[in-house]
């Protein structure tokens, strides 16, 4: 059987066990059977050489215990007398581990010097427990802990407090003593370590540690030189004694290398370039004097430095910094006490968060343990929620400034009822693996914006793009100063802005997992398995059928996973505030999914009324050729909401938001222009950039080329930016500029002329540049500039660059290049007359490269001549179309006076109360006003109709309104007489 094994080919086990199965196996086990201690120990060594039996291929491992057995030599074994028997053996056994035992307790009396400094620690408290009774702590900056002291300080990564360990030791410097600690280091390493921690005590002490060697030119002059710093070192007045016989003891003087008879050498040769007393002197006196004004000013910056972060030194004040809501370079210094209140005061006072009589260890392994119910076991260990794991939020606020300071006086000054002052963020900071949380977000937010975008967009950028092409494609109807809804007068073009207080704590967690498993539903029955996600900061993913990928440079993630995260981030309701613990029924501020889930709600109720027509018939809100686009620009970042539109007023675009989101919005009362985000709107649908205050740091807060890219990116954020800049605010802005950067006067001179005089600017610009290509080609395509919101900041700062940027450049790349072309042709001329007789030896390859750059530069002339008659006719095209709009105004507004005189009267009150209704009159009203009337016969005329509406409540009447589809304003009396002109259409009453 052995011999017709194959142990090479792959088959050979096959062939082992099904060879094998033929015998019994009592034919093939064999079992040792020995009688006696001498066989018995022949059995176990053999067995052992066996076991043990090293390797016959390739070397024996390095660094591992060697299996094979060595045994003695034949000449060297030596036969000793034992004893053979069992008995003998056991005793054996028995005194080898009671002296293991001795020994044992012998080692337990350790160097304490020669063990880490926890071990070091322990051992010292057991022994003053055994001695004294005293359990601790020790303090290890006592002198009588002067052992443990020193282990501390050759410790790595410990922190030490000089200044408590001077007063422990009660002394004013610690230099000679901490020297003395070294007998209790016997090992170099940690004298070492001694000596860089003695290195950074020096330098909190701000003292040399090493040697201060001085030259002195000659030896007599050696002593002299000492005794000049001994006395400077004893005027010094913020040194102690003991400091200053320190410094005085680590001086060296010594005599400086003397001269010899190399060095006169060259004396012929630089005795005529050599300088006079005279020059040297002046030479010493101007570098004294340079000195001098660079040390006033540094001391001048030193002071107003001290000056300027005299409130910020937050370690003495023991206060509680808080950071401002909406401006992130500011803060507030409360005391902790008053931080505490204020905190746990709007906790209570929110309708949506309430106490919970739970400690913080139990509320988080409750949180914990759902969290890995929900996920699973291997996506909870991808996410790494392992038993232990701290994953319970806590809550931090930011005040809003506006509720707390109103310009004089800083004190609580809100007056909005049940406002909450102060936004109350929950951090996700202990949370383990966020990159990976952040993954599963990006993969989620992909799939909404590829099934369900909404009308949200994902960035400051963004809806800077969005809201300026929304504006660009909105449609004009024939009469854009009537409402298509309501039929009232308005302006031509009309915008809101709103905003939704509270947002996040007001969508319910049950709403957001609703609407994810509806898009996450519609993307499986697409057919999408996934979604792959890139590894960069920068977002990028895109939807995926295959799952199954190496690691590269993109996460692929399931529509399972991604869900269940989705879920489980949305469903965190619990949170510390301080040491009590909270439970939330919105979402949390601040949440890894929160701004995802409430995009999730949201954009659902817009794809709704997106895609359901008939819903916006029903509502009144007919579209231009059937595209809601065109007829309203309807932009969303996160809670603030913009609608601009020809079609409908003010009021209808308030209703709008009622039927669109289930939320409330709050709108804004401002009129044109309106500020959305960081944009300014006009009435003319411009686009600007809002206004910033120009913050010039102060001299000792910026380097020398910092000023440069500030200004010129203030420069380019208001000035170029609005066409009508009022040159006074220049000017007060330019006048502030040198008093606040009195050290850079000189290369601002410069920019401060173009400032004042920008006439100048339009005549010239760089070395010679010329400026009217740029200033035909802005009149024409400003208003369709690329300027991106979000990332806007200057010219030679970071972020993205605005069309402005490349207007610019390629105007005065045009002007460039023509004048550039204009000096090469000269220069060529001239070079043809000079070297006539040259030119005629030139060879055919010359010319053919001549002649190829002579149809280049006439091709690109050609080009800028087409560019420049383009830009000239489009300039005359606008003109013309901007008269053609204002004859159409002027004609409108003609026709509308002329047709307010011919619009019927309507009925008067007086004579509209004595009209008694008609049975089917009668029937129609109570059909209409159900809910205000209950019997049929107590209406009889007009005046009881009246009389109806008059007593009804506001959301009586809205309900009404509703169900007619008739406009829902906002005050009551409109709601009332637009109730009653319906009722008087409806049961054709007249006058």
């Amino acid at each position: 059987m052995l011999a017709t094994m194959r142990p090479h080919l792959p088959e050979a086990r096959k062939l082992r066990y099904r060879m094998a199965r033929r015998h019994p196996p009592w034919m093939i086990f064999f079992v040792v059977v020995g009688q006696g201690t001498a066989l018995r120990m022949r059995a176990v060594e053999w067995q052992d050489i066996v076991n043990h039996r090293p390797s016959a291929n390739g070397y024996v491992a390095t660094g591992m215990r060697e299996k094979q057995r060595k045994r003695p030599p034949k000449h060297c074994r030596i036969p000793q007398p034992q004893n053979q028997s069992e008995d003998g053996a056991r005793l054996r056994a028995r005194e080898a581990r009671l002296t293991k035992m001795d020994q044992g307790v012998r080692l337990q009396h350790v160097d304490v010097q020669r063990i880490p400094y926890a071990t070091a620690y322990l051992a010292h408290s057991r022994a003053v427990l055994a001695d004294t009774g005293f359990f601790g702590p020790h303090d290890i900056y006592n002198p009588a802990n002067a052992q443990l002291l020193a282990l501390w300080l050759v410790t790595r990564l410990a922190c030490v407090d000089w200044q408590l360990c001077e007063r422990k030791w009660g002394r004013s410097f610690l230099f000679p003593a901490l020297c003395g600690l070294k007998r209790f280091l016997p090992r170099s390493g940690q004298r070492a370590m001694l000596s860089r921690r003695l290195r950074e005590y020096c330098d909190y002490k701000r003292l040399p540690f090493g040697l201060l060697r001085v030259a002195s030119p000659d030896k007599e002059s050696a002593r002299v030189l000492r005794k000049v710093l001994v006395q400077y070192i004893n005027s010094a007045a913020r040194f102690s004694g003991v400091e200053k016989s320190w410094l005085k003891s680590r001086i060296r003087v010594q005599v400086g290398k003397s001269r010899i008879f190399k060095s006169f050498w060259n004396h012929v040769q630089v005795a005529g370039r050599a300088l006079t007393f005279s020059e040297r002197v002046q030479c010493i006196r101007d570098e004294t004097l340079k000195g001098l004004k660079l040390l006033a000013r540094q001391r001048r910056s030193a002071d107003a430095y001290a000056c300027e972060t005299k409130g910020m030194q937050f370690y003495r004040l023991r206060r509680a910094v808080v950071p401002d809501d909406k401006n992130k370079k500011s803060a507030w210094i409360l005391p902790k006490l008053a931080y505490q209140v204020l905190c746990l005061a709007f906790v209570c006072l929110s309708s949506t968060w309430t106490f919970v009589q739970y400690s913080r260890a139990y509320a988080n392994s409750l949180l914990l343990q759902r969290m890995k119910n929900t996920l699973g076991a291997a996506l909870s260990a991808r996410l790494g929620l392992h038993d232990g794991v701290w994953v319970l939020p806590y809550v931090y606020t930011t005040l809003k400034s506006k509720c707390f300071y109103d310009g004089c006086k800083v004190g609580r000054c809100c007056q909005k009822h049940a406002h909450s002052c102060v936004r109350k963020i929950c951090s996700y900071a202990k949370w383990p693996k966020r990159r990976v949380w952040q993954y599963f977000n990006r993969g989620a937010d992909v799939i909404l914006r590829h099934l369900c975008p909404g009308f949200e967009a994902h960035g400051l950028k963004d809806a800077t793009v969005k809201l300026r092409e929304g504006l660009r494609d909105l449609d004009i109807p024939g009469d854009p100063h009537t409402c298509l809804r309501c039929q009232a007068a308005k302006q031509h073009f009309v915008a809101i802005v709103a905003d939704a207080g509270q947002f996040y704590e007001e969508v319910a967690p049950q709403r957001a997992l609703d609407a994810g498993f509806t898009v996450f539903s519609a993307a499986a029955s697409v057919g999408w398995k996934g979604v792959a996600v890139a590894r960069t900061r920068k977002f990028f993913g895109f939807m995926t059928c295959e799952l199954q990928g190496g690691r590269g440079k993109f996460v692929r993630l399931s529509l399972s996973d991604i869900f269940a995260t989705f879920s489980t981030a949305v469903s965190v309701s619990l949170v510390s505030v301080g040491h009590a613990v909270a439970m939330l029924s919105g979402l949390p501020i601040g949440g890894l999914m929160s701004k995802l889930a409430s995009s999730m709600v949201l954009c659902q109720e817009e794809e709704n009324w997106k895609t359901n027509h008939m819903q916006r018939q029903r509502a009144g809100f007919y579209s231009l050729r059937q595209s809601w686009r065109r007829t309203v620009c309807h932009v969303r970042y996160v809670d603030d909401v913009f609608l601009g539109t020809h079609s409908f007023c003010k009021d209808c675009l308030v209703d709008l938001l009622l039927h669109v989101y289930q939320e409330r919005f709050d709108v804004a009362e401002d009129e044109f222009p309106l500020h959305f985000l960081d944009m300014v709107v006009g009435s003319d649908k411009r686009l600007t950039p809002k206004r910033k205050v120009l913050q010039i740091p102060p001299p000792w807060a910026t380097g020398e080329g910092y000023i440069r890219p500030l200004l010129l990116g203030a420069i380019h954020h208001d000035l170029f930016t609005s066409q009508c800049y009022p040159r006074s605010n220049v000017q007060a802005t330019c006048s502030l500029l040198p008093e606040t950067v009195s050290s850079m006067m000189v290369p601002l001179s410069l920019l401060l002329w173009f400032l004042l005089f920008p006439r100048h600017l339009e005549a010239t610009w760089g070395k010679g540049g010329n400026k009217g290509y740029y200033n035909q080609w802005s009149s024409k395509n400003w208003n369709r500039s690329n300027w991106s919101g979000g990332n806007q900041q200057s010219w030679s700062g970071k972020g993205g660059s605005s069309s402005f940027d490349a207007g610019l450049a390629y105007a005065m790349l045009l002007g460039d290049r023509e004048k550039s072309t204009r000096r090469h042709s000269c220069k060529k001329r001239s070079h043809r007359d000079d070297a006539s007789s040259d030119s005629s030896r030139s060879s055919s390859a010359d010319n053919h490269k001549r002649s190829k750059h002579s149809s280049k530069i006439k091709r690109e002339l050609s080009e800028l001549r087409a560019f420049k008659e383009k830009t000239e006719q489009a300039a005359v095209e606008e003109k013309k179309h901007k008269e053609l709009q204002e004859l159409e105004q002027r004609l409108w507004e003609r026709l509308q006076s002329t047709t307010a005189h011919t619009k019927p009267a309507p009925p008067s009150s007086a004579d509209a109360g004595q009209i008694v209704l008609s049975g089917p009159q009668r029937r129609l009203a109570t059909k209409v006003l159900a809910g205000a009337i209950t019997d049929q016969s107590s209406v009889q005329a007009w005046a009881d109709i009246v009389a109806v509406v008059d007593s009804m409540e506001g959301r009586q009447l809205l309900e009404v309104l509703r169900s007619e589809g008739l406009a829902t304003p906002r005050a009551c009396k409109e709601r009332q007489s637009i109730l009653l002109t319906h009722l008087q259409a409806e049961l054709e009453i007249k006058a």
